[in-house]
């Protein structure tokens, strides 16, 4: 890949969708997403910082951002992500989700952060699979993010990525990407390492 090649515009978020197709023609693929300029703070709907108010149960929804993802359809459900900044400083918010066509064409990010709060609108019925930006935010110390459920459509809590804008490069950043083998799930037929070193474009894939 040469410097920009899929990347989300901004020349810091690189995709790379790897393919496995076995003997009867099933296939699975995965994307791999590389941060080459800045190490990404990820938090899932299961990890530490994450709360729920409400029934919110696992998603069929496809593609979610590791093993599972949350949904909810019943008005006054909310699900929050709270994340520590690393430092001070500028910070894009991505969020992931799960899409069908039952989701909310509207579901509402309230984003709270140091100059106070904000209300993002995305369409959860596409778009999913992958990092949407969700804005561009100044933070203290943390960042809080909450998901309202609304009647009459299912809402998707996934994943919310941080990452520091014009941070230091890192010196070393990888991806892991693990494709089962369609006809036999739990058996890994490729395992993919992206290796980013400093000053140079991602180059090679093993």
């Amino acid at each position: 890949l040469a410097p920009g090649d899929h990347d989300d515009g901004s020349g810091i978020l690189l995709e790379v969708v790897l393919k496995v197709t076995d003997a009867d023609g099933l296939s699975d693929s995965k994307k791999v997403f590389i941060f080459p300029h800045a190490r990404p703070t990820v938090l899932e709907e299961n990890g530490p910082g994450t709360s729920a108010t409400g029934l919110w149960q696992n998603s069929r929804g496809p593609a979610p951002y590791g093993a599972t993802s949350l949904y909810s359809g019943v008005s006054g459900d909310t699900f929050t992500w709270r994340m520590p900044a690393a430092e001070p400083g500028v910070y894009r918010v991505y969020a992931w989700w799960t899409c069908l066509p039952s989701r909310h064409p509207q579901a509402r990010y309230n984003v709270r952060h140091a100059g106070g709060a904000d209300v993002v609108r995305v369409d959860q019925r596409s778009h999913g699979d992958q990092w949407t930006l969700l804005g561009t935010y100044s933070l203290d110390a943390a960042l809080e993010v909450t998901l309202p459920a609304e009647t009459g459509y299912s809402v998707a809590a996934d994943a919310i990525c941080l990452l520091k804008v014009n941070g230091a490069n890192a010196s070393l950043w990888t991806s892991d990407v693990y494709l089962e083998n369609p006809a036999a799930p739990g058996l890994v037929v490729f395992r993919a390492l992206a290796v980013q070193e400093p000053h140079q474009p991602v180059r090679r894939f093993h």
